[in-house]
C-alpha cells in the first residue's frame, strides 16, 4: 500500500476514499468533513496493521 500523506488523502474524490477504506462515502447532503476525517482515520489504522504484519510475516519467513 503506497502511504499518502494527509494533504494527498484529503484531496482524493469521495468514490477514491470509499475503494480505498471500504467506508461507504456519504450521499446528498451529508457532511463530507466528517466522513473524510473517519477515512482518514480508517486509513491510518490500516497503515498500521498492514506495518505489523509486514513485521510478523517478516519474522516467519522462512529461511533460503
Amino acid at each position: 500500500m503506497d502511504r499518502l500523506s494527509h494533504d494527498e488523502f484529503h484531496k482524493l474524490s469521495l468514490d477514491e476514499l470509499e475503494t480505498l477504506t471500504g467506508l461507504t462515502a456519504p450521499q446528498g447532503d451529508a457532511d463530507e468533513d466528517d466522513y473524510r476525517s473517519r477515512a482518514w482515520e480508517s486509513y491510518k489504522q490500516d497503515v498500521t496493521n498492514e506495518e505489523e504484519w509486514v513485521s510478523i510475516e517478516g519474522e516467519n519467513a522462512p529461511e533460503e
